[in-house]
């Protein structure tokens, strides 16, 4: 007769620290290239890159609300 006939599975590791961390990292990536791309266009950029910006403006607000459209589905999927 074995010495261990009934053995017990290891409990499984929930991975959710985890993944909020790594949220809250790629959270932080993306604020620190905004802040980047404001610095190098409305801070220290010309008039004409200024104009571009305000030209394309509204053409990424409908993409980030794209977006937010898009990961409000899939939460609430």
């Amino acid at each position: 007769m074995s010495k261990n006939p009934v053995s017990k599975s290891k409990p499984v590791k929930r991975n959710e620290p985890m993944r909020n961390a790594l949220k809250f990292f790629v959270a932080g990536c993306v604020a620190e290239i905004y802040l980047l791309v404001i610095r190098r266009f409305y801070v220290n950029g010309t008039v004409e890159q200024l104009l571009a910006c305000g030209a394309a403006l509204p053409y990424l607000m409908g993409v980030g609300a794209a977006v937010g459209v898009g990961v409000g589905w899939a939460l609430g999927w």
